[in-house]
């Protein structure tokens, strides 16, 4: 399941990444953010290899469609939950792709998580 902006469900940096947990708790906060999605963790477990990730991905596109249209560029960043915790900071080590035509998500999302 895709996690959308007006989803109704809870933060959780376990499921959601931090920055997407973030996001949500901005949201529900009354807080005016951009539009997004959030792929949870579990949607990438048991995948190896970013041909996987690709493939996985591409039976998501017709839901993110929905909600956004073929029209849309898209920004594809990391939401790893290690990132920017009390132990650890990553900030900066996992790459952002910007202005991703909706057709190249798959291989976008592929990219950013071998990173």
């Amino acid at each position: 399941m895709i996690v959308f902006d007006n989803n109704n469900i809870t933060a959780d940096k376990n499921t959601l990444g931090g920055k997407g947990a973030n996001l949500l708790t901005l949201v529900k906060a009354g807080y005016k953010v951009p539009a997004f999605a959030i792929i949870p963790v579990d949607f990438f477990k048991g995948i190896t290899d970013s041909v996987g990730i690709a493939q996985k991905t591409g039976g998501v596109l017709p839901e993110i469609r929905q909600y956004f249209g073929s029209n849309t560029l898209f920004a594809v960043r990391s939401s790893a939950t290690v990132e920017d915790g009390a132990s650890f900071s990553f900030a900066g080590q996992f790459k952002s792709l910007l202005n991703i035509p909706y057709e190249q998500l798959p291989e976008a999302i592929a990219e950013v998580w071998a990173s």
